[in-house]
């Protein structure tokens, strides 16, 4: 196995933070773990050699496959249900109520996919009775790999032990295999794509909700402050944040008012009818 040195970790830490706002201060048993054996294995003689490598290309395959096996992607279906509960209980009646026709949900650190097809899964149940009402999520992630795998759909039957029995037969297909494909009546409301969330979002389009939850405890201060910000832009007047039950969002700004664990309403000046109902 090839060992990090001091030097060499602090290259990399410095590297990953500038251009991707990811912390890993105090992680060097980690880079090491995830990413020696396939320095070795491809050749590279230290992790000098390899970091000399990855700033000659930043965006080539070599960046990027360090950002895959560094960035952490833990998530399963329904976690966290408390956010789940507020989007079905407060704030998509309150949009049906509001006349919102196409409802826009933006989960920003997408992960293998579980997050997105929750919200598919409970959004297609509730609008079961509104005929009227469509509804699109986008998903992003900055690694590639797990991006993939959302767009494949295809999970472990182990992972339906998280999802509500009632939705087994509606929208997970068995494959006979060991797995199970999330339905294709799903997967045409979603769709998918790379997203730094460290670098200014640039042209985007507005959501009614934004799932960000378990991203900022990973960067620091000064990267959430503008991602706070660049949230806070593309969130519909009215909308909601919601982050994971461990984060919060800064309120000095008065970009988001609190609402509960893992909630917060967007500001406007003039707040507008769903940020009321969500108190």
């Amino acid at each position: 196995m090839i060992n990090l040195t001091e030097q060499e970790f602090h290259l990399i830490e410095t590297f990953v933070r500038k251009n991707y706002g990811i912390n890993l201060e105090k992680k060097s048993a980690l880079v090491q773990a995830r990413l020696s054996l396939y320095i070795e294995r491809k050749g590279y003689s230290s992790f000098q050699e390899y970091y000399s490598k990855i700033v000659s290309d930043p965006t080539g395959p070599e960046c990027q496959h360090m950002i895959d096996k560094i960035s952490t992607n833990h998530t399963f279906f329904f976690r966290e249900p408390a956010s789940f509960d507020h989007m079905r209980n407060v704030v998509v009646p309150a949009l049906i109520r509001g006349g919102v026709k196409d409802i826009k949900v933006w989960s920003a650190a997408a992960s293998t996919g579980q997050e997105i097809y929750t919200i598919a899964m409970l959004l297609d149940d509730m609008l079961s009775l509104h005929q009227d009402v469509t509804f699109h999520i986008t998903g992003s992630d900055i690694n590639q790999e797990v991006l993939n795998t959302a767009r494949d759909a295809v999970y472990p039957d182990d992972e339906l032990k998280h999802i509500p029995s009632i939705f087994h037969a509606r929208y997970c297909n068995r494959n006979g295999d060991g797995t199970f494909a999330i339905s294709p009546k799903l997967k045409k409301n979603v769709s998918l794509f790379k997203k730094n969330l460290a670098l200014p979002f640039g042209v985007m389009s507005r959501y009614h909700m934004v799932f960000c939850r378990n991203v900022m405890i990973y960067f620091k201060n000064d990267t959430k402050q503008q991602m706070t910000s660049e949230l806070h832009r593309v969130i519909y007047p009215g909308g909601f944040l919601y982050v994971g039950c461990t984060e919060t969002v800064d309120s000095t700004k008065r970009l988001f008012q609190y609402v509960k664990t893992s909630v917060f309403a967007r500001l406007d000046g003039a707040e507008a009818a769903v940020s009321n109902a969500g108190r």
